[in-house]
C-alpha cells in the first residue's frame, strides 16, 4: 500500500486507499494463497485496516467530546472501530474478549510513535559509535517500561477478559453481513438499482 502511494504521488494520480487495500491482498494471496485459510496476522490486519478505513470516519462523531489535543480524538476512534470490527472474528478464533484492550491502547498509542523512532535513532547512532546511541537508548527504555508495565498492570485486572469456548462461525459471519450493510448499505442499494 505504501508503494502504491508513492506511485501515485510520483505520477501524480489519486491514491485510493481502498483500492489500494485490495491490491495489497490480492498481490498477498497471489504469492501464498494459504495467508487466506491460515494466517491470523494477515487476516486481523485486513479487517483492522478496513475499519480504520472506513469505520472510524463513521464512529468519530460519538467522540466529539474528546480533545484534539495529541490527536486523542484519532486515536479512541481510530482504536474504537478497529477493535470493533475485528471482535467477532477474535472472538471466532481465539474466543477471548479482552476488556482492558481499548483503555490500554488509550494508554499506550500516543508514545508508539516516539519509542519507534527512538528505537530507529538508538540503532542508526549505534551504527556510528555505540556511545551516540545510548541517549536514545535510555529514553526509548522509559517508552518501552511505560507502556510495558501498562500492559502488566491492566492484563492482571481480575476478569480483564471473558473467554468464549465455541463462538459459532455463522453468528461471525452474520455480524459481518451487517457491518457491511452499515458500512456500504447505500453503495449497494445504487450498486443493485442500476443493475436493475
Amino acid at each position: 500500500m505504501a508503494i502504491l502511494a508513492l506511485v501515485a504521488r510520483a505520477t501524480g494520480r489519486n491514491y485510493d486507499i481502498a483500492r489500494a487495500l485490495i491490491l495489497a491482498a490480492v498481490l498477498m494471496t497471489f504469492f501464498n494463497p494459504l495467508i487466506l485459510v491460515y494466517d491470523v496476522s494477515f487476516q486481523l490486519s485486513f479487517l483492522a485496516t478496513i475499519a480504520v478505513i472506513f469505520l472510524s470516519p463513521k464512529i468519530e462523531k460519538y467522540f466529539m467530546w474528546v480533545t484534539t489535543r495529541f490527536k486523542l480524538r484519532d486515536i479512541i476512534s481510530v482504536t474504537s472501530a478497529a477493535y470493533i470490527f475485528v471482535l467477532p472474528f477474535i472472538l471466532y478464533k481465539m474466543g477471548n474478549l479482552s476488556l482492558v484492550a481499548l483503555p490500554a491502547n488509550i494508554l499506550i498509542l500516543p508514545f508508539i510513535p516516539f519509542t519507534m523512532l527512538l528505537g530507529f535513532l538508538t540503532g542508526f547512532a549505534g551504527l556510528i559509535y555505540y556511545v551516540f546511541s545510548l541517549p536514545f537508548g535510555y529514553i526509548a527504555y522509559l517508552f518501552l517500561h511505560y507502556e510495558l508495565s501498562v500492559i502488566n498492570f491492566l492484563s492482571n485486572i481480575p476478569f480483564s477478559a471473558v473467554f468464549f469456548s465455541n463462538f459459532p462461525l455463522f453468528l461471525t459471519i452474520l455480524i459481518y453481513f451487517y457491518f457491511l450493510y452499515w458500512l456500504f448499505g447505500r453503495n449497494i442499494k445504487k450498486f443493485f438499482s442500476f443493475i436493475e
